[in-house]
C-alpha cells in the first residue's frame, strides 16, 4: 500500500510500523469522523476549545486550588511546544517521553509535544530507572519531559543507556462538567476521561496526584464534581463504606478498568438514582469501543458499539460467530492497533479486525456483555476454555507449582484446568464480596477452573508465556542546559 506523505522529518515511527498485510481495517463511518487529511490533534482539542468556549472558560481544577482556563492551557501548551522546537531543537517526529502524575502541567506538556509535531510516550511515575530503560530503548527519543520530583529515575536511565538524552524538569513554578479520574495519564482511561474528552466537550477536568476512594468521596462535596471516573473496586469501597450518600449530587459516573458486577451496579441505582456508564476499551485503541449511557443502558451488559464502531465474536479460526455465543471481541473503526516493532502485532489483529483480549458474547439486539480476558485461554484442537475473570502472574508464586498449568483428569476422560494465581491488585482476581486482599498480600493457591468441554492434554511449552530478550541501547545526543525552561519560559 502507498502511504500518504508524512508530515514527520523524523520517519522512525512509520520505518518501524508492522508489515501492511497485519494492519486493521480503519472505518470513518459517521460524519463526525470526516476529519481534512491533516490536522494538530492538540490544535483540535485546546485551540478549537478556545475559540468556541471563550479563554476564561475553566479548563483544569485540582484540589491544591489551583485553576487554569482555557486560555491559560493553551498558552502554556504554546510555551511548552516553542521551548521544544525553539530551545530543543525538536523535529516533528521525535519520540518524546513524558514522566508525570495527573497536574495541570502534564497536560500542557502533552498538547506542547502534539502541537510541536511529536509523538508523546506518556509514561507511569511509578516505574524505576530498570523499567523505564526498555521504553526508552523501544521509542529512541531525545527529549523527555519530566516532572521535576520524578527526574532521578530518568537522569539514571540517561547515563546507563542514553547519554545524550536532554531531560527537562517540567513545573514547579507555579465549565460546565467539572471531571474527575483517579487514573493516571500513562493509562488510556485517564488519558481519554481527564484531558481528551473534558476538552472536547468544553468541560473542566479536575486533577489530584492520588485518591483512595474515600478521599474521591471527599473531593466530590468539597469540589462539586459533577461526573467522576474510577474502578468497580472503588464504587464496591464507597459502598461498604457506607458514604455513598455523599455522591449523590453527582450528574452521571463512570466506571472503567475491568467489568463494573451488576450487584455493585444495582446498589448504586437504587440508592443513588445513579446509573453508572459502563464500558469496555483496548490500550491499544485508545479507549471505549463499546458502552451505553441513561435509558440505553441494560444492567449486566456493557452495551453496543459506539457510533464509528463495528464490533464481532469471532472463533478460534476468525471467522465472526452468531448471537448468543460466546468468543473473542474484535472491533473495526475509525482507529486501530499498530505495535511499533513488535511481534504482538501478529496476534492483535486478524482479518483486518482489532482482537481485544476479551471473550464476550452479543445478544440479538446488538448488547455485548463482557464474560473474561483470553490472554490465557488454551486452544487445543479448536477447543477453546477461557479463565474467567483473573490472570496469573507472569512468573510462578514461591508456593506454586513450577508450571503455571496442570491438569487434572475428569469423569469423562477429558482434563479440567487448575491455575496457580495471585491476587494483588487486579479487580479480575477477587469474587464480589471478597475483601480486598491489599498491596503485595497475595491469596496464592490452586483454583480448580472446570472447562467448558474436555480439553485434551496440551503440552506445558505450549502454555508458558516467553519474555522478549531485551534490546541493545541506542545512543543519543546528550543535553541538560534547558532544565526547568517549561516552569519559566514567558514567552507564546
Amino acid at each position: 500500500m502507498q502511504l500518504s506523505p508524512s508530515a514527520h522529518v523524523d520517519t522512525f515511527a512509520r520505518d518501524h510500523l508492522p508489515p501492511f498485510d497485519q494492519w486493521p481495517q480503519l472505518k470513518f463511518a459517521t460524519p463526525d469522523l470526516q476529519y481534512p487529511d491533516r490536522l494538530n490533534a492538540a490544535g483540535e482539542l485546546i485551540d478549537v476549545a478556545v475559540s468556541t468556549y471563550g479563554p476564561d472558560r475553566p479548563a483544569i481544577r485540582t484540589d491544591t486550588g489551583e485553576l487554569w482556563t482555557y486560555g491559560d492551557l493553551q498558552r502554556r501548551a504554546n510555551q511548552v511546544a516553542q521551548v521544544l522546537v525553539e530551545d530543543l531543537g525538536l523535529v516533528p517526529g521525535n519520540r518524546v517521553p513524558l514522566r508525570s502524575p495527573n497536574n495541570p502541567w502534564a497536560v500542557a506538556a502533552w498538547l506542547g509535544v502534539l502541537k510541536a509535531g511529536g509523538i508523546a510516550v506518556v509514561t507511569m511515575c511509578a516505574p524505576r530507572s530498570r523499567e523505564l530503560t526498555p521504553l526508552v530503548g523501544r521509542s529512541r527519543p531525545t527529549i523527555a519531559l519530566v516532572d521535576h520530583r520524578y527526574t532521578p529515575d530518568v537522569e539514571e536511565v540517561r547515563g546507563a543507556a542514553r547519554p545524550e538524552l536532554v531531560v527537562v524538569p517540567v513545573g514547579g513554578g507555579s465549565g460546565d462538567d467539572l471531571v474527575a479520574s483517579t487514573a493516571p495519564f500513562a493509562s488510556t482511561s485517564g488519558l481519554g476521561m481527564l484531558l481528551v474528552f473534558p476538552l472536547r466537550a468544553g468541560a473542566c477536568m479536575f486533577l489530584v496526584e492520588a485518591a483512595t476512594p474515600a478521599r474521591l468521596v471527599e473531593l466530590v462535596g468539597e469540589h462539586r464534581i459533577t461526573v467522576p471516573a474510577t474502578a468497580p473496586t472503588a464504587y464496591r469501597r464507597i459502598l461498604e463504606s457506607g458514604n455513598q450518600l455523599q455522591l449523590r449530587t453527582l450528574r452521571s459516573a463512570v466506571s472503567g478498568g475491568e467489568h463494573i458486577p451488576q450487584q455493585v451496579w444495582g446498589q448504586l441505582e437504587a440508592e443513588l438514582g445513579l446509573r453508572v456508564i459502563d464500558g469496555i476499551g483496548a490500550t491499544e485503541l485508545l479507549h471505549v469501543l463499546i458502552s451505553a449511557a441513561g435509558d440505553d443502558i441494560r444492567p449486566g451488559a456493557t452495551g453496543r458499539p459506539v457510533p464509528g464502531y463495528r464490533a464481532t465474536i469471532l472463533d478460534v479460526d476468525g471467522a465472526e460467530l452468531p448471537a448468543g455465543v460466546e468468543g473473542r471481541l474484535a472491533v473495526i473503526g475509525p482507529v486501530g492497533c499498530r505495535y511499533l516493532d513488535d511481534d504482538r502485532q501478529r496476534n492483535y489483529v486478524v482479518n483486518g479486525w482489532n482482537v481485544t483480549g476479551d471473550t464476550s458474547c452479543r445478544d440479538e439486539d446488538g448488547y455485548f456483555s463482557y464474560c473474561a480476558r483470553t490472554d490465557d485461554m488454551i486452544v487445543s484442537s479448536a477447543t477453546t476454555s477461557a479463565l474467567p475473570r483473573s490472570r496469573p502472574p507472569s512468573t510462578p508464586t514461591p508456593t506454586s507449582s513450577s508450571q503455571p498449568w496442570w491438569g487434572s483428569r475428569t469423569a469423562t476422560g477429558g482434563r479440567s484446568c487448575a491455575r496457580s494465581w495471585s491476587s494483588v491488585t487486579r479487580g479480575r482476581g477477587r469474587r464480589e464480596g471478597q475483601g480486598d486482599p491489599g498491596p503485595r498480600q497475595a491469596a496464592v493457591g490452586p483454583v480448580q477452573v472446570p472447562a467448558r468441554r474436555p480439553v485434551p492434554p496440551v503440552p506445558a511449552a505450549q502454555l508458558q508465556r516467553q519474555a522478549p530478550a531485551p534490546r541493545p541501547a541506542q545512543q543519543l545526543p546528550r543535553g541538560g542546559k534547558h532544565a526547568c525552561l517549561l516552569a519559566v519560559r514567558g514567552t507564546s
